[in-house]
């Protein structure tokens, strides 16, 4: 049975078009699919349990709804429409609009359907953005909330920057902050400012939001510090272009971060950031703020797994450790793949005897899997060195785990073996 809202509903007289579409969503979403080619199959889809549909991209043109029946039908469900027509005429267009509809596609090729796909998955990650709404007036608070809600975004407001401030400070997951201009006390081009020196534009989104009676008044909010501007009020189909470009560059921005610190294959951290992020926590533990554990993980008679499975299987193993790793160390844990099959760890908090327990569980945790790749069974065990040494360098520290993890292969491998200042 498909979870609420894990299903997307296609909606096209043309039964090629419907299944080109519904495999762009199956690969590019990775969700479910639901067909309909005229408006009694969708009446009865939407019959049996609708909130299963996150989206439903429908034709305007049916056999048996032909001036747009289906539109008004899906949206007194409270589910997002993207229109699908085959021309593009202005009136058509406008009506459509003016319904508030998430998207408009011409059906005019592949390029077409991959832009609607792009706005089916814009659809499905709305419901994890969360936008904060500052805005003085209530009735104007409530009119974009709903606008926003009808793309599925989660909304929060305020009246006024104090209760903006405590917002963000309480929320650290708001993506997008609105901004009105006209506001008593601080006035939005403040409130800007100060959520600038807080958090920067790959953390958070600032569109600025105003009646325009000074021309110079946009020019001013952007130099401010805001992604983007918008007339109030607002021109409802421009509104959501700046909401999901705002929303776009900071996960794009955000994606490119993660490009440079993680490692291709298993979504640990590089060598790099290992090094960048920890040398951080080693100057932090030497100001007696924390405890540092660094530890080193090898993957045991990983080039037999290589030559007699191949590569492909050597790389489910490698994602299978990480993944290992991941729940079995905390959120605080920095986790790197710095070789072809060595991992490092940089825990904190840990005394002799925890660390012991942790790496010990983890040592376990692999020891216990059955790794399926390529209709085979694959085991695999690891060794691992850790040093609890608080040394000069984090190079240092790294290096005495390395020694130790080469003493725990020599031990027989499927071991830990822990480093201390009395070792």
């Amino acid at each position: 049975m498909s979870t609420p809202r894990s299903t997307a509903l296609i909606v096209d007289a043309s039964k090629s078009v419907a299944t080109l579409l519904g495999s762009y969503v199956r690969l590019a979403v990775g969700t479910e699919t639901e067909l309909a080619h005229d408006f009694k199959t969708l009446k009865k889809l939407l019959e049996d349990r609708p909130e299963r549909f996150y989206v439903a991209a429908l034709d305007t043109v049916l056999p048996d709804a032909p001036s747009g029946e289906a539109v008004d039908y899906v949206l007194g469900y409270n589910i997002p429409v993207i229109v699908l027509t085959a021309s593009h005429g202005d009136a058509q267009h406008e009506a459509v609009v003016d319904k508030n509809v998430v998207e408009f596609v011409v059906k005019s090729g592949t390029g077409e359907m991959e832009y609607a796909t792009n706005a089916i998955h814009r659809v499905y990650n709305n419901r994890f953005v969360k936008i904060l709404i500052v805005d003085d007036s209530i009735s104007y608070r409530y009119y974009l909330r709903n606008l926003l809600r009808m793309h599925q975004y989660q909304t929060l407001d305020a009246a006024n920057a104090d209760q903006a401030l405590a917002t963000l400070d309480e929320n650290n997951d708001i993506r997008l902050v609105i901004v009105d201009y006209n506001m008593p006390g601080i006035n939005g081009l403040q409130l800007i400012n100060v959520i600038r020196q807080r958090y920067n534009r790959s953390e958070l989104a600032v569109l600025g939001l105003s009646q325009v009676d000074d021309e110079k008044l946009p020019a001013r909010i952007l130099r401010s510090g805001a992604n983007d501007f918008v007339t109030k009020p607002v021109v409802v189909e421009e509104f959501y272009c700046r909401v999901t470009h705002c929303i776009e560059t900071i996960e794009h921005i955000r994606l490119i971060e993660e490009w440079a610190t993680r490692d291709y294959l298993t979504r640990a951290y590089n060598r790099r950031y290992l090094f960048e992020a920890g040398s951080r926590l080693h100057e932090n533990a030497k100001r007696g703020n924390l405890t540092l554990a660094a530890a080193m993980i090898d993957a045991d008679h990983f080039k037999s797994i290589n030559d007699k499975h191949g590569h492909h299987v050597g790389d489910v193993v490698l994602k299978a450790i990480a993944s290992t790793l991941a729940e079995c160390l905390r959120q605080s844990d920095l986790v790197a793949r710095v070789g072809g099959e060595e991992f490092c760890v940089l825990a904190t908090g840990l005394d002799e005897a925890g660390a012991a327990n942790v790496f010990e569980r983890v040592r376990q945790e692999i020891d216990a899997l059955d790794i399926s790749a390529d209709e085979r069974t694959v085991h695999v065990t690891v060794s691992i060195g850790v040093c609890m040494t608080l040394e000069d360098s984090l190079e240092s520290m790294i290096n005495r785990a390395d020694g130790a993890l080469y003493s725990a292969k020599s031990q027989g491998r499927n071991k830990v073996v822990l480093v201390t200042e009395n070792a």
